[in-house]
């Protein structure tokens, strides 16, 4: 793992995730953000956020009128 030598003036801190696990032996599809088994479900993706389904930061601003259940 690196780092640059100069850091982001607007960002004071450092946040690191490191994730490990068995392989689950699934198929992977990915682009942009958005990864999961198909493109299909990649395009779904890209398709609920533009919706403005997937929420928004802050969280506190919801355009859609909420979570419903």
């Amino acid at each position: 793992m690196a780092a640059d030598a100069t850091q982001e003036s607007r960002l004071a801190g450092l946040d690191v995730v490191i994730l490990g696990g068995q392989p689950i032996q699934e198929p992977i599809a990915w682009a942009g953000p958005f990864v999961m088994n198909t493109r299909a479900e990649v395009l779904t993706a890209f398709e609920d956020y533009q919706k403005g389904k997937l929420g928004v930061v802050p969280a506190t601003y919801i355009p859609h009128g909420g979570a419903r259940g």
